[in-house]
């Protein structure tokens, strides 16, 4: 039986020079705690937890147990297919008006560059690909592309990309993990709310840094670096309807621990997300 089943305590001391912070600290944690003492005086804020905890054998605890947290963003690179990249969707978009025109024109830049890739030349399956395309423009009531589109962007070097079997590119998709370190016969924890959520930047943030959430919240270098990964990310990525920019909240898996804990392990991802597919959180 270890140390907390039998009743055991623990003590932590808290200094620091910003009080708005250590009372955050103390509206979180300080009255679930056995004693708790803060002190704010001359610019300097210390706070005294003193923890201890016993189950009660019936799913809940007699006193208090403590659950500790781990943040990490895992290393943010994946491979996504290059009619998808940002740029190819930016001028996609200057030549159509509506999402469907826009999946439509990659739908055919895909098929005729795959055919391109084991049946004719490249320059031959270009001309292939501009006679459908601009006729496919023309039935939607859409103007051919202007003449600069073909000669001065990137649109037919992506396609010649793509018919030469470079069909996916390096992406950085930044992603937060999280596990708490609870006790075994712990209940309700928010990695089970809003599974398969989208979080706008705004409340993700604000779920990840309560500290009535969170023993420890999300430290201060990983809330610059994430708000950070947002602002980037938005800047490269062309707004669509019925998109979001946002993380998306996956389902927690859970594994036994020492100490009698079980470790709880959610993670949020970055992407410009369908609303269709996910519903917002709430």
């Amino acid at each position: 039986m270890n140390e907390w089943m039998r009743g055991g305590t623990y003590t932590e001391e808290w200094k620091g020079i910003n009080p708005a912070k250590m009372i955050a600290k103390w509206n979180g944690v300080g009255q679930t705690a056995k004693r708790a003492q803060m002190t704010i005086g001359q610019g300097l804020a210390e706070l005294r937890l003193e923890w201890g905890g016993t189950s009660d054998g019936a799913g809940g605890s007699s006193s208090i147990a403590i659950t500790m947290d781990r943040w990490e963003t895992p290393e943010p690179r994946v491979e996504r297919e290059l009619l998808s990249h940002p740029s190819l969707i930016s001028i996609v978009s200057s030549m159509v008006s509506t999402d469907t025109q826009l999946f439509d024109v990659l739908a055919i830049m895909r098929q005729c560059a795959t055919q391109a890739q084991s049946s004719v030349s490249s320059q031959s399956s270009e001309k292939i690909f501009r006679d459908i395309l601009e006729d496919y423009l023309a039935a939607q009531g859409l103007s051919s592309p202007p003449l600069t589109i073909y000669a001065t962007t990137a649109f037919l070097r992506f396609y010649h990309l793509f018919a030469n079997n470079q069909t996916h590119f390096q992406s950085s998709q930044f992603a937060l993990r999280h596990t708490t370190s609870a006790p075994a016969y712990w209940s309700l924890n928010r990695a089970d709310i809003n599974v398969n959520r989208i979080y706008s930047p705004a409340l993700f943030m604000s779920e990840v840094t309560d500290g009535g959430l969170w023993y420890l919240p999300l430290p201060g270098r990983l809330q610059y670096k994430l708000a950070a990964a947002v602002t980037a990310f938005s800047a490269v990525t062309p707004a669509r309807s019925n998109f979001m920019i946002g993380w998306l909240k996956a389902a927690a898996s859970e594994a036994s621990a020492p100490r009698g804990n079980i470790d709880i392990q959610s993670s949020y991802v970055l992407d410009q997300w369908s609303t269709d597919v996910y519903p917002l959180a709430i």
